[in-house]
């Protein structure tokens, strides 16, 4: 059995093979990141190594494109996550030192003596890997997009501030509208009730709540600003307004992408079928299951894959749960955004919160406990293939309670 480390770099991976014993019978190579270096790779691995079931690799990546082509040709990968490496290199040297070509060693030798301990990297299916790459672009454009929403924000506190009483969300497509056309102050004053109320006709919005809350904020009017400021902050804001709305646009495609790729899939219904999930966080449910029924054997592995749970420290009499710090926070982020739009969909989940926040507990430690329980009742149905029924499920939490208090009474 021969072991090989993988070092990744930008360009490439710095890498080692090991025999059982721990022997480096290659040295540190450099391998290219591209279809020759991998070639020229496998074949320096088959020179070395007795057929390819004999041959284990480890990585500290589990996105990459040389563990996709390793695991299409069949070979066996295993991650070394990257906050293994810091305790891992004092296990081989006391100095704390390190490099690309003793860090691909660490790799090959733990895949060696830990692989048990490892996680192995499994081939996953095309549709949902696909769905994972929508939803973390997506998640990066709607960074981006927060990003420059805060920039304008800040350049009309200096220079429009009554704008910012215009709208509850003043990147909605209505008010970049409204922003170009009238992008200062001087040129929305004279705005009357009747012409707020045609323009935002002509944009499909029709409360009458939202002209009323438009006039009284130019009535109140605003401090006067320098002529300067506004116009650099207003020609600054217009150009915002352009890469904002194409940010909106791109949004929305990969929304719609995602749609598709989830219609008439059923797992995306049971999913989709938990109040709160939505169009866009069961797809992400989607990814954190998987397609394999036996991919995890308890709820609770993926509570603590994503960081949900805490973990234990324990000493004799002494004993404390921290932050689990160290998780995917991609998933995390999926449950947790779940549990926070359950509240207003889900009577027992606002309810649980609320016991939460009346224990004491702030509102992300809530919405995490809340989020535990959401991943057991998602982990039960997606064994039993079967959607959620509000109904049923509070009628199950009532018997529970019930259950509880007669064996309480009964001891």
């Amino acid at each position: 059995m021969k072991f090989i480390g993988l070092d990744w770099k930008d360009k490439g991976y710095t890498t080692r093979i090991i025999n059982k014993e721990g022997t480096d019978l290659s040295g540190s190579f450099e391998v290219e990141k591209n279809r020759e270096g991998f070639s020229e790779f496998i074949y320096k691995v088959r020179k070395y190594c007795d057929g390819d079931s004999n041959v284990l690799f480890g990585i500290e990546r589990e996105r990459d494109p040389i563990v996709e082509y390793l695991l299409t040709l069949g070979y066996k990968v295993y991650l070394v996550c990257p906050n293994m490496m810091k305790s891992l290199r004092k296990r081989y040297s006391s100095t704390g030192k390190y490099n690309d070509e003793f860090d691909s060693y660490i790799i090959a030798d733990t895949v060696r003596t830990d692989r048990n301990r490892l996680t192995q990297i499994e081939p996953r299916d095309d549709k949902i890997r696909k769905i994972e790459f929508l939803l973390r672009h997506r998640d990066k454009t709607v960074d981006d997009k927060r990003r420059l929403t805060n920039r304008l924000t800040c350049y009309l506190k200096e220079y429009f501030p009554a704008f910012l009483d215009f709208f509850s969300d003043i990147t909605c497509p209505t008010a970049l509208s409204l922003l170009k056309v009238y992008p200062t102050y001087e040129d929305a004053k004279e705005l009357s009730k009747e012409d707020i109320k045609a323009f935002l006709r002509k944009h499909h919005y029709h409360k009458e709540s939202g002209a009323l809350r438009i006039c009284k904020a130019i009535k109140e009017g605003q401090v006067k600003i320098d002529t300067a400021v506004i116009q650099e902050r207003s020609r600054s804001a217009i150009l915002l307004i352009k890469r904002i709305e194409l940010l909106n646009e791109e949004i929305k495609e990969y929304e719609n992408d995602l749609k598709e790729t989830t219609e008439n899939d059923k797992d995306a219904e049971i999913f989709k079928s938990l109040p709160g999930s939505g169009d866009t966080l069961s797809p992400g449910l989607m990814v954190i299951f998987g397609k394999n029924r036996s991919r995890y054997e308890n709820a609770e592995e993926i509570n603590s894959l994503s960081g949900i749970v805490p973990f234990t420290k324990q000493s004799g009499n002494w004993e404390t749960h921290l932050f689990r710090f160290g998780c995917n926070h991609f998933y995390r982020n999926i449950i947790t955004r779940l549990a926070y739009c359950s509240l207003t969909k889900s009577e027992w989940a606002r309810s649980y919160y609320n016991e939460k926040r009346a224990e004491g507990k702030s509102h992300y430690h809530a919405l995490r406990c809340l989020a535990r329980i959401w991943i057991k009742i998602a982990f039960s149905l997606w064994k039993r293939r079967e959607k959620y029924n509000e109904d049923k499920h509070m009628a199950a939490v009532q018997r529970h309670k019930i259950r509880n208090r007669l064996a309480r009474k009964s001891a």
